[in-house]
């Protein structure tokens, strides 16, 4: 299973992982959450919200959620006094469907990687906007836990610090598979549409998944 979903995911962050505590996941995410090359003081990280088929061109809903989730990051990065600077977007393929990517950077200053990831995770399109609301209105709404969906998946070495958020993942054990995905709700959304491109985010996995 992790030899297809790696083999079909070149533009993701792939894992596969057993805790006690949590039991087995796997995923292929696209959404960089840090990266920080050793050398370097200045460390990236992104916005990735806005979702359409691959052939789709881009709507006022998913422009507007992009800008959403973009501008939030950065406002947290500079509520801990950074000075964050977002580059050009760009379209990240995932399968059937695509996405919309701001790159955001900044120098650390005196901020570790545990700090900076603290104050942008979760980001906005993840836990919605503002976070504080958003947080309280998933407890109250959400029947399922999270688990570590939506958490921080990466590895640090000699060379440099990479962290992802956790999305596109399942957890599994002998008799059952737990697969999460999730949509950004906005004003506008339609339900029904959500709820396909939900279907669409997960289906590479699915399928990687449930082969022989």
């Amino acid at each position: 299973m992790m030899e297809n979903l790696f083999a079909s995911s070149p533009n993701c962050f792939c894992y596969c992982f057993y805790h006690p505590t949590v039991g087995f996941w796997m995923g292929a995410t696209p959404e960089l959450l840090f990266f920080q090359d050793a050398k370097e003081t200045a460390f990236l990280t992104m916005a990735l919200a806005g979702t359409v088929g691959v052939n789709d061109e881009w709507d006022e809903k998913n422009i507007e959620e992009q800008d959403i989730v973009a501008g939030d990051i950065c406002s947290n990065l500079e509520e801990i006094g950074l000075q964050p600077m977002a580059m050009e977007e760009f379209d990240v393929t995932y399968g059937s469907i695509k996405h919309r990517c701001t790159p955001i950077t900044a120098d650390c200053k005196d901020k570790t990687s545990f700090e900076i990831i603290d104050a942008i995770n979760p980001t906005a399109a993840l836990c919605g906007f503002p976070r504080k609301g958003a947080l309280e209105a998933i407890l109250q709404i959400e029947h399922h836990p999270r688990s570590c969906y939506g958490g921080v998946v990466g590895f640090k070495t000699k060379r440099t610090i990479e962290a992802y958020v956790n999305i596109r993942c399942v957890n599994f054990n002998k008799s059952r598979f737990t697969f999460y995905a999730g949509g950004g709700i906005m004003p506008d959304s339609v339900a029904e549409d959500e709820w396909e491109e939900t279907n669409k985010k997960i289906g590479n996995l699915k399928k990687r998944m449930l082969t022989d």
